[in-house]
């Protein structure tokens, strides 16, 4: 391999040490990009780690956000209200 062909390795991390980099954005500790910056890590990373964690419990289950039927109906109310207003 050419010197100017080195390839770049992906850095492997725990999931403990995603687990806990995402908490100090959850936690509010800190920012996307100031933990990231802190860590040395990038800021799609920590983002790819902080939707993990929002997404999953400490039993390891996955949360399934479903959406409330009041929010449901909200984008159709003003449907609802012109068919009412121009019968």
């Amino acid at each position: 391999m050419n010197t100017n062909q080195i390839k770049q390795c992906k850095p492997k991390y725990t999931l403990e040490f995603k687990q806990d980099s995402s908490k100090l954005v959850l936690e509010k500790v800190s920012a996307h990009q100031q933990a990231a910056d802190n860590l040395g890590i990038s800021l799609s990373a920590i983002g790819r780690w902080v939707r993990s964690e929002r997404g999953s419990t400490t039993d390891g289950e996955t949360k399934i956000n479903c959406p409330s039927p009041k929010s449901r109906l909200v984008p159709a109310l003003p449907i609802m209200i012109m068919r009412i207003v121009c019968n």
